[in-house]
């Protein structure tokens, strides 16, 4: 007799025997740490179980830091919810753990045999072709179970046989397609590869802008950010020498890309000085070992895609005057341009993410859809022939990179960055093809700098970013004095957490711990430190109303981004505005109002909008592109990125400035010189509202309305300052410096295929 157990809750059905997961007839695609967690938290049912009891369980006798533990619960909600979006069986119970609260059925009988029987033959079949979450399958083995056949008795044994022969027309049906399906797919390098994968860092730096690999995996080449122009070395990947390719230019570059034969480097970019003027983009090529670039072609905007066969290559052009763009092909000269595709408005192709399939009958792209509330972006493949455009992921991403296409065509590894990242930063995923089907493999990305992957498919090349960063406390007037309160180190968030002073001696601010940014308060002194929300999801970006009742935040919990608002004390949490397809958010609170940017209507741009503390009465206050807005405590100024006052035009194809406007009309007061980047400040208003405090280059500027120049009010000997927030009264000073590295990091593919 079987003795093997199993329970049902809502549809699915957890097999203790077979050790998998079933909804109906299919089976839940789990890796083995995730099965085991789930098992643990069922047969807990009801009850609160520690992280500590879970990891002891499942992990045991191994170190596992927190996150790998948050890795799988997440796994776990994900799995559930794609069959019933509406319930959550994984209740997380704020610093005690979880909790299963779904009615569960323990049934250890032999008259369940039948169904053991058929998931059993079935399993067989479906488990190699079990696709594993890569987030946790570093910390496993891929292992096929061993199929055990008990002793039986006769009475069994015959039972057995009238069942086996009343279910043989729906088993062999079943499991012939089964095996169809298998054979068919179970060996292609989508459902094979970085199923495990070991991690090596090739080298790390402080300027690493972006990088691609040689075709053959032996090269990198390297683009490094400078304020004349942007330079190429070449490294190589196993002993790391250096190779100057483009010692200096006067370019921004976009992009590089060998040739198939690994002997040239395209690369495009803009000229520094025609930056956010309507600058035309050119293509270039240079031999790998340096020497004299020649230009390709004109008008270009994006890097380009090599195809397998060497002779031609794809690129985007937009078209601001159309509001459209186009992915157009031309042969290695530049010569013999075709537009193959086009997105118009609210569509338009994103200037990262286009490979050629191996093939060569395909290109991936990315598309932005400014309509979109919460799928902006979505990975698309095109027809080389027909120009036919076909998603292939339209998840729930703001931001997709690179992509690079599998050897065998059987999928696409692209780097994204999507509503629901708890810690902020990007992710690396396989897309298989044609299907479309989703597969992660990693995150804590700066998907930024790009991926890259061997011809074999048997590498990716990604970057990470980390800070080590110290928190101060000064005077506004004796910064020499300023008091480290705190440290951090390994902070991988791709996006400003945030801070915000309630009166002289509290700080409300944001960190990522366990694997979720979060809002925190504690004293001015860095003692006392509480955490104020909890779950999934990433809380950043607080800010201290000013009758200090009330903390406003940004939130991308359940899926979308939005405003909202929470007591002192953590309590009352409530969404106040969504802010849907907002990829870099900014928003500032006053006495009487929420000022926030968000899409301008019929335009492919973002533009300043002001609603009342209730997120209602709502009405535009700049009708240009508008970024970074900083608003006075006052509420009568912005301090702003914008374009130049007396532009006609609306697109954002031209000079862009730090900017001063009336928030109650949009009209230009000030504007300081022109950027040569757009970034983001790091900027406070002073709380008399006489002027803005500005971090530029290690050096603090005050900005004033009535004076033309900036004054330097500190500057720092070395380090980045990532963000700064004055006290009510203005006398204290909140910053965070500290520094930052960029590691170039090897995913190893270490899967058994």
């Amino acid at each position: 007799m079987n003795n093997n157990t199993l329970y049902d809750f809502d549809g699915f059905r957890l097999d203790t025997d077979q050790k998998c997961l079933w909804r109906g007839e299919e089976l839940v695609s789990l890796t083995p740490k995730a099965y085991e967690t789930l098992q643990v938290l069922i047969k807990n049912n009801g009850k609160v179980i520690t992280k500590n009891e879970i990891l002891d369980e499942v992990w045991e006798n191994t170190y596992v830091e927190e996150a790998t533990l948050a890795q799988n619960i997440s796994t776990l909600r994900k799995a559930l919810a794609k069959y019933d979006k509406t319930k959550d069986f994984i209740v997380t119970i704020p610093r005690r753990g979880y909790r299963f609260v779904a009615d569960v059925t323990e049934i250890n009988s032999e008259e369940e045999e039948l169904i053991v029987e058929k998931h059993t033959v079935t399993h067989i079949v479906a488990e190699h072709k079990e696709i594993h979450d890569s987030g946790d399958a570093k910390d496993t083995q891929i292992q096929v179970n061993e199929t055990i056949t008990p002793e039986l008795s006769d009475s069994s044994m015959t039972k057995r046989l009238v069942i086996t022969v009343a279910v043989a027309a729906f088993v062999i049906a079943g499991v012939g397609f089964a095996l169809l399906s298998y054979f068919s797919s179970a060996g292609d390098h989508y459902t094979t590869k970085f199923q495990k994968f070991k991690v090596n860092t090739l080298f790390s730096g402080g300027s690493i802008s972006e990088f691609a690999a040689s075709p053959d995996g032996k090269y990198i080449a390297v683009i490094e950010r400078k304020p004349s122009g942007d330079s190429i070395y070449l490294k190589q990947t196993k002993d790391g020498n250096n190779l100057e390719v483009l010692p200096k230019s006067d370019l921004h570059i976009l992009g590089a890309a060998f040739a198939v034969n690994g002997d040239y480097i395209f690369y495009s970019g803009y000229k520094k000085e025609d930056l956010g003027n309507g600058a035309i983009g050119k293509l270039y090529r240079i031999p790998i070992l340096g020497g004299a670039s020649q230009e390709i072609l004109k008008d270009i905007d994006s890097e380009v895609a090599a195809s397998a066969d060497g002779a031609r290559i794809a690129f985007i052009r937009n078209i601001p005057k159309e509001k459209r763009s186009a992915l157009m092909i031309s042969d290695l000269e530049g010569g013999e341009e075709k537009e193959l595709a086009a997105a118009a408005f609210p569509e338009t192709f994103m200037n990262s993410g286009l490979s050629w399939s191996p093939d060569t009958k395909s290109i991936a792209g990315v598309i932005l859809n400014r309509d979109s509330k919460n799928s902006p972006v979505k990975l698309v493949a095109i027809d080389i022939e027909t120009g036919e455009k076909k998603t292939l992921a339209s998840k729930d991403w703001l931001w997709i990179g690179r992509t690079n296409w599998l050897e065998d065509t059987s999928g696409i590894a692209f780097v994204g960055y999507g509503t629901k990242s708890p810690n902020l930063t990007d992710e690396i995923w396989l897309a298989s093809y044609p299907a479309g089907d989703l597969r992660s493999i990693t995150n804590g990305i700066r998907g930024v700098s790009g991926i890259s992957m061997s011809r074999d498919s048997k590498s990716i090349l990604a970057s990470k970013l980390t800070r080590i960063r110290s928190s101060y406390v000064s005077e506004l007037n004796d910064f020499e004095n300023a008091r480290e309160i705190a440290k951090t180190t390994g902070e991988e968030s791709l996006l400003p957490l945030g801070s915000s002073w309630v009166g002289e001696e509290k700080i409300v601010y944001s960190q990522t711990k366990n694997g979720d940014a979060d809002i925190w308060i504690m004293n001015a002194d860095g003692t006392k430190a509480k955490q104020l929300t909890t779950g999934e999801g990433a809380d950043y970006s607080p800010f201290v109303s000013p009758d200090e009742k009330q903390i406003y935040f940004l939130s991308n919990r359940k899926g979308e981004l939005g405003i909202w608002s929470m007591d002192l004390d953590g309590q009352n949490q409530t969404k106040v505005i969504s802010l849907p397809n907002m990829l870099q958010p900014s928003f500032s609170v006053t006495k009487d109002g929420i000022f926030y940017l968000a899409k301008a209507p019929d335009n492919p741009y973002r533009v300043l909008w002001k609603s009342d503390r209730e997120g209602k009465a709502v009405k535009q206050v700049t009708s240009k592109f508008t970024g970074a807005p900083k608003i006075s405590p006052d509420g009568k100024f912005v301090f702003c990125i914008y374009p130049k006052a007396d532009s006609k035009t609306m697109s954002t194809r031209q000079p862009l400035h730090q900017t001063i406007l009336s928030a109650e009309t949009g009209k230009v007061l000030k504007q300081f010189e022109k950027l040569t980047l757009f970034k983001a400040p790091v900027a406070a208003w002073k709380t008399d509202n006489s002027g803005v405090l500005v971090v530029e280059d290690s050096k603090l500027w005050l900005k004033r309305i009535d004076q033309e120049k900036p004054a330097l009010v500190k500057e720092w000997e070395n380090g980045t300052v990532y963000q700064i927030s004055l006290s009510k009264s203005g006398e204290k000073v909140y910053y965070q410096k500290g520094e930052e590295v960029i590691s170039v990091v090897e995913l190893e593919d270490s899967s058994v295929e």
